[in-house]
């Protein structure tokens, strides 16, 4: 090592603008985790994320051309969520800068909008205590979900 400490950190693909991502690389960050979550803009509005899918690969690229690798974290099974936005997740990529990514089903979190929506669905609470945070599996069964996972999770 020459000395200098690096480090990593997490940030909104679409905070990266150039400027912060050159300041970044030169304050030692080595690596900038990312919760993209999908790259289907339908997905994203449904979820509330108030971004684009072309602002937050525009931070990703910014990111590469600074030096600093991303690792992007996808979900599967958010609310509304079919096989047409996996699939649309999976053309971005390919056709990204992404090269890390990882993957992860989604769970139903207290006081979210997901837990919400399970609620309305017949979701009780009293799981927590047995099960921990479960998989929204209201819309898609458990091995859809992991077949979804797969096919991020190779892609590129």
């Amino acid at each position: 090592m020459d000395g200098k400490f690096y480090w990593q950190c997490t940030s909104r693909a679409e905070a990266l603008d150039a400027d912060l991502c050159a300041e970044l690389y030169r304050a030692g960050c080595r690596k900038i985790w990312l919760g993209v979550e999908t790259l289907s803009q339908a997905a994203l509005d449904r979820c509330n994320k108030n971004t684009t899918v072309e602002r937050m690969l525009a931070g990703i690229d910014n990111a590469r051309r600074a030096g600093i690798p991303t690792f992007s974290l996808f979900i599967v099974g958010l609310p509304g969520d079919t096989l047409h936005d996996i699939e649309i997740t999976r053309r971005m990529i390919a056709g990204s800068s992404i090269t890390e990514i990882g993957t992860n089903i989604a769970w139903i979190l207290p006081r979210t909008a997901i837990h919400a929506k399970a609620k309305e669905l017949g979701f009780d609470d009293g799981v927590y205590l047995t099960d921990g945070a479960p998989y929204y599996t209201y819309e898609q069964s458990i091995e859809t979900l992991r077949s979804w996972e797969h096919l991020i999770a190779t892609t590129k």
